[in-house]
C-alpha cells in the first residue's frame, strides 16, 4: 500500500527543509512547474502543507499534520 506517490513525498521534503514557492520546488524535485502545481494544490487539499502570499507567489510550507506523515515515512 502506497500512502503517498514519490513525487509529492520529494515536494514534502523540500518544503520540510525550506518553505519555498512553486517553481523553486520544482526546479529542486526535477519536475515541470504544472506538474508541482497540481501536487501541491492535492498536497494542501489534504492538509499537509498550506501556504502564505508573499507577493505574487505563494510560498508553501507543512503543517503540523505533512511534518508528522513526513516522520511516518522515514
Amino acid at each position: 500500500m502506497t500512502i503517498i506517490g514519490s513525487t509529492k513525498k520529494k515536494l514534502l521534503e523540500a518544503i520540510g527543509k525550506e518553505p519555498s514557492h512553486g517553481y523553486e520546488l520544482s526546479e529542486r524535485v526535477g519536475i515541470s512547474k504544472s506538474s508541482a502545481y497540481d501536487h501541491l494544490a492535492d498536497l494542501c487539499e489534504d492538509g499537509f502543507i498550506k501556504f502564505e502570499k508573499r507577493g505574487r507567489r505563494k510560498v508553501y510550507e507543512l503543517t503540523s499534520k505533512g511534518g508528522k506523515l513526513l516522520e511516518a515515512l522515514e
